[in-house]
């Protein structure tokens, strides 16, 4: 599951909050976001459930001026 939030300034994405519960689409996400000119400022684990083992990552990317 990935929940996404964006701030545009109206030709593209500026900011994106990417929240993931599956490390491995994770990597795969920002790895074609990094590809598409934009790069990870901040990634925190969050514990949204504490009575399970799992762990939601936190991630902010911000498009990358050219």
């Amino acid at each position: 599951m990935a929940i996404y939030y964006f701030t545009t300034n109206g030709k593209y994405l500026y900011v994106a909050q990417y929240v993931s519960c599956d490390p491995a689409t994770l990597a795969r996400d920002v790895a074609l976001l990094k590809q598409r000119g934009y790069g990870l400022k901040n990634a925190q684990a969050a514990d949204l459930f504490p009575r399970c083992a799992h762990v939601e990552a936190v991630c902010l990317l911000s498009r990358k001026d050219k």
